[in-house]
């Protein structure tokens, strides 16, 4: 029996509408002239609207610890280093770049979690 072949529309959701497994490098502003990379993975669409959408409230600590990493491409945060114990300022400042490399940008951001 013959494999079915894919078609070019599934083929093309694979090539551009798939979550990568590569991270995104970014920088961010930890205190006046100290700058971190840090790396933000893509998550899949069910583990981000379940984060994002929780019914016990959005809680950003969840969305960081789910996105960003560490230069070997490992969960940055851990019971050992939370990521509810970072400075307000730069936790925002991480949830917005998780946001961009997610797809979602400005109002959107605010909005990708409320139906």
């Amino acid at each position: 029996m013959e494999a079915k072949q894919e078609s070019a529309l599934a083929l093309q959701f694979k090539a551009s509408a798939v979550v990568s497994n590569e991270t995104h490098a970014a920088e961010v502003t930890l205190s006046e002239g100290v700058v971190a990379t840090v790396y933000i993975a893509e998550l899949p669409d069910a583990e981000f609207r379940r984060i994002v959408g929780d019914k016990e409230g959005y809680d950003r600590a969840k969305l960081l610890k789910a996105a960003i990493r560490d230069e070997a491409g490992g969960p940055l945060f851990s019971k050992q280093f939370p990521a509810d114990n970072l400075r307000p300022k730069i936790a925002a400042e991480l949830e917005k770049l998780v946001m961009r490399h997610n797809g979602f940008a400005g109002d959107e951001a605010e909005a990708a979690g409320k139906d």
